[in-house]
């Protein structure tokens, strides 16, 4: 039976999600010859593809447990190259699981706006998506390096949307796992203040090709998008989304 392009593995409720950073874990040695593996593939891939892509450094999920006190997180650092190198799973190689987030912006007049990818986007290139990436181990930790879900949140919205968020803005949903780019990405729900028309003057283009709008109250959400042409963990977002607002209306 052929895998859904995403799943959704984990549900957060009342923003219950902590963080804990293995430094162990970080460690990880790879023996010389998978190395020369991985870096052959990545030179391979920045030299054959018009893609922005980049080493850098990111966090891995190591291990997630549903706690009474709420969902945990355990996550490694590594980088961005021994992610991409054992991602085809014709390489048998350990895979690194970067841990993204994946953001459901609602405007204050009821709508999710999602866009286009740029052609040039490593991952999800010319799909529909909303916002969101991977955490960056400098600006979205606390003073002990660990991951801090707030400020990547912020940072991401502010980067791709050009909108302004405050800890109260947002809703932790719960965890997606993408089958197709193979990683894990936390979802996140985010009132904005901002009217779906103001959002037509912001910075959105520098990455995406277009914007267009969903309404956040209607239930089959989700079937407004082509299938064939969303990023994988998308239709698992929306699902959450369409959850969370039905459990408000139901909760006032």
């Amino acid at each position: 039976m052929k895998k859904p392009s995403s799943e959704i593995v984990a549900r957060i409720a009342e923003n219950k999600l902590s963080f804990r950073l293995d430094k162990a874990r970080s460690s990880r040695k790879y023996s010389d010859a998978e190395t020369l593996e991985i870096e052959k593939i990545w030179q391979d891939r920045v030299n054959n593809t018009d893609a922005n892509i980049f080493d850098g450094a990111i966090f891995s999920l190591e291990e997630m447990k549903c706690l009474d006190d709420g969902l945990d997180i355990t996550c490694s650092l590594t980088s961005y190259k021994y992610y991409v190198g054992p991602r085809d799973p014709n390489v048998a190689i350990s895979r690194v699981d970067p841990i993204g987030t994946i953001i459901v912006p609602i405007t204050s007049d009821g709508y999710v706006p999602v866009g286009m990818r740029s052609g040039s986007a490593e991952a999800n290139p010319g799909k529909y998506f909303t916002f969101g990436g991977y955490f960056d181990p400098t600006d979205d930790t606390d003073v002990n390096g660990v991951p801090d879900i707030t400020k990547c949140v912020q940072r991401e919205l502010h980067e791709e949307l050009g909108c302004t968020i405050t800890v109260d803005d947002i809703s932790l949903l719960g965890v997606i796992y993408d089958n197709v780019f193979c990683h894990p990405e936390v979802c996140a729900l985010v009132r904005l203040k901002e009217k779906s028309s103001d959002l037509l003057k912001m910075n959105w283009m520098e990455e995406l090709q277009s914007l267009e709008y969903l309404d956040a109250r209607d239930r089959g959400i989700v079937s407004h998008v082509n299938e064939e042409l969303m990023a994988p963990a998308l239709g698992s977002a929306l699902v959450l989304a369409n959850e969370h607002l039905a459990s408000e209306l139901n909760n006032p």
